[in-house]
């Protein structure tokens, strides 16, 4: 309801209630002349008041009129008006009713109709409902505000623009250009309430005139939607001096003084200091008004002096279509889009999302489709199962947990991942999937695993796992990750920004009879109790492992990889930790390597054992092949003090040209650095700028066995032997057709080197 009110209009309500007051007067005091002088006489009266403050200056006039009174109720009606400075008008129109119980406090209840003009000439309306509780010392009050008019639109305008966008309308993703903006904006009334407890402070002053002082502590709250909420606290402190002209011989009147100050994010503060005189409508002779609490009936309503109200904008585009965001094939790219607080019946749309991962894998009927299933509420619901991927050429899940990117454009940035739990199987198995993409999950492993996917027969098998946090909470002792290659020419997994943790094994690669796969690994971390990360390649041509950037940690092996009838292998671990934390293992085990032309690399990473008793940090065996290479570089190796196993230990048997290579690397705190066993073979050991210290031993320590076999030990320079015990080099030729010959650049520093044995061994300690 919206009343357009003027200043006449509000006159001509006043007179015509004051002309109804005072016929009520009239009846009023002709009944009370009838039954005597009654206590509780409550006359009409008009309030005028002056508030300035520090944003604006309030006018106001109130009308209160009772309209039914007994000693212990009164019910009335308040009529007030409102403007202020700034030309906002106001109108309240209200009624209520207080009653008296138990002779000490007064419960009371009112009810207000509200109009208002505001300063941008948009007029709304509002109910008013409040509660009080008085008492001679104590007051309490809540009031609730309930707008009936909707927001109102003051200005409107068009702004040219010229930019281009990413928009997502149904399956699609287009590039749009914004024409322009058509900017609206309004003003809303709120819906809010607010309430204040207050105390009186002592009596200052006594009959013929009185001064009642209460001081306020409370605060408000209003919304809608769209625009900015108002809340804060409010203080306010009044002081009424009673009977004030009873001096003059005029009672009845009071003149009060409000100080108020508040404080919002919109209106930020407002502090007001106000005036107000109350005189009854006629001039009695005599104080007819009662005092004590039944004075209190007819005391002044207080509520808000508006309706609240707030402004906003709203920006409309206007959009033209330029293109659709391509797939790699030259497809339109559709993407499912799934979350779990979703209602049911949803078609995968961006503005319908399924709420289950099945639903979204069941709608990726187009290769290159994308499923992209955001965090929803954090749990597993809808989220839950075995997934197999549909057999196609290209699929890709991507969760919540990582950048949704296409054509290079950023289409919706990371934030946190969604939870897949596994139920009866492995979470998710792409092995039907020719390139499969899993991105930005935190997947819970059941027991058959989290990743697994099995490739029998198949040319290119792409698998990319990016930003997934694979966790067993349910102590699952299955696999994180399990891929397993059988046959298969060009198979290429990609790790990056992958952690695994696990009461299983973390991940585990197997490759039989097949050419050149290739496993990239880019800062990949695993923890397990179990192995935590297992490589194996059998009659595999040319396979290539790198990992870069990295944390693994196990009770038993943290890497265990085996190369049986293997050509031409690399293996790079650059930046990388591997760390086993219990006895009897080892830190790095690869204990069957058959692989001509191997190359297996460790740069810039530590390597170490934690435990007394545990195996060696690398122990690597050789068996019948021809050049494999090992590289040492930039690394750490080490143990727990008073360890009884060697830092590395490198078995050759039966092979030929075997090369270690070790640079700018540490060996400590091992029973040896250092051991070579050459059991008929030959091996050729180089070591440059690196530092051989605290081992029981010896740094490095060199043995033969079985006959023809050669170990060449050349010392480049710069390298250290410091605080080893028995002996810095330590060389054992078993047999006399074996060989050991050691040299040193002037830079090494060499403690002392041991020999033994019927073999040739030189130098001799005494040439060093």
């Amino acid at each position: 309801m919206n009343l357009p009110f003027k200043r006449h209009t509000l006159l001509a309500l006043y007179l015509t209630t004051a002309l109804s007051c005072g016929i009520f007067q009239h009846a009023t005091a002709t009944t009370t002349a009838s039954n005597g002088d009654a206590a509780y006489y409550h006359a009409p009266r008009a309030t005028i008041s002056v508030t300035p403050g520090n944003q604006r200056t309030i006018f106001a006039s109130e009308l209160f009129i009772p309209i039914c009174q007994q000693p212990d109720v009164l019910a009335f009606i308040d009529l007030r008006g409102v403007q202020d400075n700034e030309v906002n008008r106001e109108g309240n129109m209200g009624i209520g009713c207080r009653r008296i119980l138990g002779g000490c406090f007064i419960i009371g209840g009112y009810l207000y109709g509200d109009f208002r003009s505001t300063l941008l000439s948009n007029k709304y309306s509002q109910l008013t409902a409040g509660v009080e509780l008085l008492s001679e010392w104590i007051d309490a009050r809540v009031n609730i505000y309930i707008p009936e008019s909707v927001q109102k639109r003051y200005a409107s305008g068009f702004a040219p623009a010229n930019g281009e966008s990413i928009e997502s309308f149904g399956h699609l993703l287009h590039v749009v250009r914004t024409e322009g903006l058509t900017v609206t904006s309004f003003e809303k009334p709120l819906h809010g309430y607010d309430g204040e407890i207050g105390v009186k402070l002592p009596s200052m002053c006594h009959f013929p005139c009185s001064l009642e002082v209460r001081g306020f502590i409370g605060g408000y709250h209003f919304e809608a939607a769209n625009v900015p909420t108002v809340h804060g606290p409010r203080v306010r402190v009044e002081a009424t001096l009673f009977d004030a002209l009873a001096p003059f011989g005029w009672y009845d009147v009071d003149l009060s003084l409000e100080a108020q100050i508040s404080h919002d994010d919109i209106r930020n503060t407002q502090r007001f200091l106000g005036l107000s005189l109350t005189v009854p409508l006629q001039r009695p002779k005599r104080r007819q008004r009662p005092l004590g609490l039944q004075r209190r009936l007819s005391q002044r309503v207080q509520r808000d002096v508006d309706i609240v109200t707030s402004v906003g904008s709203k920006a409309s585009r206007h959009l033209s279509l330029l293109r659709t965001l391509q797939s790699p094939i030259g497809t339109d790219q559709r993407v499912m889009y799934v979350d779990n607080t979703a209602p049911p019946g949803g078609d995968g749309s961006i503005e319908h999302p399924f709420n289950t991962l099945d639903k979204g894998l069941q709608a990726a009927t187009e290769a290159w489709d994308i499923i992209y299933v955001r965090r929803g509420d954090g749990t597993s619901k809808g989220l839950t199962g075995s997934f197999v991927l549909p057999e196609f050429d290209d699929i890709h899940i991507v969760g919540s947990g990582t950048d949704l990117i296409v054509e290079g454009i950023l289409i919706a940035p990371r934030g946190n991942a969604p939870l897949l739990t596994a139920a009866g199987g492995p979470a998710i198995d792409p092995s039907q999937v020719q390139e499969v993409s899993i991105r930005g999950l935190t997947i819970n492993v059941g027991s058959e695993g989290g990743i697994v996917a099995s490739y029998l027969n198949t040319v290119s098998p792409i698998v990319k796992i990016q930003d997934v946090t694979i966790l067993s909470s349910n102590n699952s002792s299955a696999t994180g990750v399990s891929l397993s290659y059988n046959t298969v020419s060009n198979a290429t997994a990609k790790f990056d920004n992958v952690s695994i943790t696990t009461t299983g094994t973390a991940l585990n690669v197997t490759y039989n009879n097949c050419i050149a796969p290739s496993l990239l690994l880019d800062n990949v971390n695993a923890s397990t109790v179990n192995t935590a990360v297992q490589l194996s390649c059998h009659a595999t041509q040319a396979p290539k492992i790198q990992w870069v950037g990295g944390s693994i940690n196990a009770q038993s092996e943290a890497l265990q990889f085996d190369y049986n009838t293997t050509h031409s292998s690399s293996a790079l671990f650059e930046n990388m930790q591997f760390t086993t934390t219990s006895n009897r293992h080892e830190a790095v085990l690869g204990a069957f390597i058959k692989s001509n032309n191997s190359a297996i690399i460790f740069r810039d990473s530590q390597i170490a054992t934690s435990a007394a008793d545990a195996e060696e940090a690398i122990a690597l065996t050789y068996t019948e092949l021809t050049n494999p290479m090992l590289k040492i570089e930039g690394t750490t190796i080490a143990g727990a003090s008073g360890s009884s196993r060697e830092g590395a230990a490198i078995i050759y048997e039966g092979c030929t040209d075997g090369i270690i290579d070790i640079e700018s690397s540490i060996f400590c705190n091992r029973i040896a650095g250092l051991y070579v066993l050459s059991s008929q073979s030959e091996v050729a050991i180089s070591s440059q700028g690196s530092l051989y210290r605290n081992n029981l031993h010896a740094g490095i320590n060199l043995t033969t066995a079985l006959g023809n076999s050669t170990i060449t030990l050349a010392l480049l320079g710069n390298n250290t032997f410091i605080d080893n015990g028995t002996t810095s080099i330590a060389l054992h030729n078993a047999f006399s057709r074996g060989s050991i010959i050691a040299t040193k650049m002037d830079s090494d520093v060499v403690e002392c080197v041991t020999t033994s044995g019927t073999g040739t061994i030189h130098p001799t300690p005494s040439s060093w």
